[in-house]
C-alpha cells in the first residue's frame, strides 16, 4: 500500500504535540543552514509495522532537549538529570510518531521508542529513506522530524 505524509501533516502534528505536551510554539522554517555538524544532539526514533513500515525521528540539540525536557518535568534544565532528557525526546517523538500512524493506514503498529545522543543531524535508521523532513524552531533552536520509510527486521524473540 502507498501512503504519504505531507510537510503540513508532519507540521500540523509536531506543532500541535509541543504545544499542547510542552506550551511551546515551534515555527516551520524552510532553510537547514543552521544544522551543524558538529552540535551536540539527541535523536528519537519510533519505528511504524504493518500497513506501512518505516520510523519516524524527532533530532534536537541538547540545548532544545533540555528545554523540552524542563518543560515536560517542570525542572529547571540545569537540574535535569541525561534519562531524564532522553525519556523526554522518546517521548515526544512517540506522541509525533503515534499521530502520524493514523496517517499511515489502519493496521500499523509503534515500536517503543529509543533515544540517543551524537554529533550532527545525520540520524539514520537502516534500510530506509528519508521521504519528508520538516523543520522547525523555537527561540533559533532547531528541531528536525524526519519521517523514514522502507522494510524493518524486528528480530522476533527467542524461545530458549
Amino acid at each position: 500500500m502507498e501512503f504519504s505524509l505531507t510537510d503540513e501533516n508532519i507540521s500540523t502534528v509536531t506543532r500541535g504535540v509541543c504545544s499542547t505536551m510542552l506550551g511551546l510554539e515551534l515555527q516551520v522554517v524552510s532553510s537547514s543552514d543552521n544544522l551543524n555538524a558538529d552540535t551536540e544532539t539527541i535523536s528519537g526514533v519510533v519505528h511504524i509495522l504493518g500497513d506501512w513500515q518505516g520510523s519516524v525521528s524527532v533530532i534536537c540539540c541538547k540545548e532544545m532537549a533540555a528545554l523540552c525536557a524542563s518543560k515536560m518535568f517542570c525542572m529547571d534544565a540545569l537540574s535535569l538529570e541525561q534519562e531524564q532528557i532522553f525519556d523526554c525526546i522518546k517521548e515526544l517523538t512517540n506522541m509525533v510518531g503515534g499521530n502520524l500512524k493514523s496517517n499511515m493506514g489502519p493496521r500499523c503498529v509503534l515500536s517503543i521508542p529509543k533515544a540517543n545522543g551524537q554529533k550532527g543531524y545525520e540520524f539514520k535508521v537502516p534500510e530506509t529513506e528519508i521521504i519528508n523532513a520538516v523543520e522547525f524552531r523555537y527561540a533559533e533552536l532547531p528541531v528536525l522530524v524526519r519521517v523514514h520509510q522502507g522494510h524493518l527486521e524486528i528480530p522476533s524473540p527467542s524461545h530458549e
